[in-house]
């Protein structure tokens, strides 16, 4: 599909072409934020103490 979208893209216009290069370079820098969150997140809950971390997760356990 990708493919398809490329080789329309070549018979189109210059503009049609970067447009498409920008819309794909907006979403990569969008999946780049958002791996950068997640990773903070993963950072900040392997950073806090072991005790704590456990504890949370034994209180979440007994929740019903």
């Amino acid at each position: 599909m990708a493919l398809n979208r490329l080789s329309k893209a070549r018979i189109h216009s210059d503009s049609h072409r970067t447009s498409i290069l920008h819309s794909t370079k907006a979403s990569y820098h969008r999946y780049k934020y958002q791996r950068h969150h997640i990773n903070q997140t993963i950072f900040i809950l392997t950073t806090l103490p072991t005790t704590s971390t456990v504890d949370l997760m034994d209180r979440h356990a007994s929740l019903p």
